[in-house]
């Protein structure tokens, strides 16, 4: 049985400013991107150990991608929490999850 899913206000906040800056030129194309961050991320919901553990960047963080972005999430025996939704091209630091 999947996982609950919870996204982080920063999670929140990210993915609108995805959606915001790839709708400035095509709204179908933002619409498309974040369909396929939320089919990502419910399939995480099934089998989170498919993510990259980023124990780097904080305790039990784990990273998946999603074409050019970084799905950041953890997880516990019912709940997968979506931390943080990244463009893989910028620097990523530890900072970003505190």
């Amino acid at each position: 049985m999947p996982l609950s899913v919870h996204h982080t206000n920063a999670a929140r906040r990210d993915l609108r400013s995805i959606w915001s800056f790839i709708a400035s030129d095509n709204p179908p194309a933002a619409d498309g991107q974040l369909r396929r961050i939320g089919e990502s991320i419910r399939h995480l919901a099934s089998t989170p150990q498919m993510g990259r553990a980023r124990d780097d960047l904080a305790p039990k963080l784990r990273s998946f991608p999603v074409g050019r972005y970084l799905v950041f999430f953890d997880f516990d025996a019912t709940t997968l929490r979506v931390v943080r939704v990244i463009d893989s091209a910028r620097r990523i630091s530890s900072e970003m999850f505190e």
